[in-house]
């Protein structure tokens, strides 16, 4: 138990400046606006605050384009929901959702409210059905009432976007009934997913799937959608950055409880925390620590 408080109190140190660090706000007009939707970028609300802004200012000051790269298991309903309707919808600047490699869940539903999706080479969009924040399984009604409140918003903003409501629905909510879309047959009581081939598909109407295409990289989507501009990534200002400072630093506090309490779960905890370490280097250094991945 020692070894953890002194990592933690290590790591810690290590990264302390690293909130308090401004980031530069370089104009946004005629550039385009890379906004990263990583691992953890759905799970608080500061993030969406973040996220919020960046989209009144790259409204405000007529950017070019607007890209979200995602690589996202999902996060808050609510939050997702109110981003869609009252930040994304109403843009008049072209977005884009890339998906590289992942929009799971709540990532989903924000690609599906861009103008249009384009998928990594080996990607995967869907499975948005909703869940507590506890992970545990929702009562019967109230499951019903809140898998229709979000499939009436989520269906007016994919209509509007002209996505295919069918498939988008096909990835909240299960079907009591086997069902066909396109090259994918999803059986009764699953959830969609697709992968970046299969959400690309063109069917006999022409239109694809969801996807409009496939691209290697953020570059690659911008050529194939003739968008020459200067590009940015969106940084989080010196009091956004203490604000997800703290929603990072606040599991680390719960696992600590939780090796107090459950000695035997040490190695276990120790990994998760390893994990959410590297995760919260990369989000405020923006590369990966020796010894980790690199995340693009």
């Amino acid at each position: 138990m020692k070894r953890i408080h002194l990592l933690l109190l290590a790591l810690l140190a290590l990264f302390a400046g690293a909130p308090f660090r401004a980031a530069a706000e370089d104009t946004f007009r005629d550039r385009v606006v890379i906004i990263p939707v990583g691992e953890d970028s759905l799970t608080s609300k500061q993030s969406f605050g973040f996220m919020n802004r960046i989209l009144k200012r790259a409204q405000e000051e007529q950017a070019r384009a607007v890209v979200f790269d995602l690589n996202t298991p999902g996060g808050l309903a609510w939050e997702t929901s109110e981003m869609m309707m009252k930040s994304i919808q109403p843009l008049t600047i072209p977005t884009y959702a890339y998906v590289n490699p992942r929009a799971m869940s709540a990532g989903a539903l924000i690609s599906a409210a861009c103008d249009k999706i384009y998928m990594a080479p080996v990607s995967s969009i869907g499975a948005a059905g909703i869940i507590t924040s506890s992970g545990e399984e929702m009562d019967p009604v109230m499951r019903k009432k809140a898998e229709s409140a979000f499939w009436a918003f989520t269906r007016s903003v994919v209509t509007e976007k002209g996505y295919r409501p069918e498939v988008v629905k096909a990835m909240m909510i299960p079907s009591d009934q086997d069902q066909q879309f396109g090259p994918v047959k999803l059986e009764k009581g699953a959830l969609l997913t697709l992968t970046g081939k299969e959400a690309a598909a063109r069917l006999e109407d022409g239109r694809p799937l969801l996807a409009q295409g496939t691209a290697s990289s953020v570059t690659d989507l911008l050529t194939q959608e003739k968008v020459n501009a200067p590009v940015v990534t969106a940084e989080p200002t010196a009091f956004e950055r203490i604000g997800l400072w703290i929603a990072w630093a606040s599991p680390i506090l719960i696992l600590l409880g939780e090796c107090d309490r459950h000695p035997e779960r040490e190695p276990e905890i120790m990994d998760t925390l390893e994990r959410h370490v590297r995760l919260f280097y990369q989000t405020f250094q923006r590369k990966p620590l020796e010894g980790g991945g690199a995340h693009d």
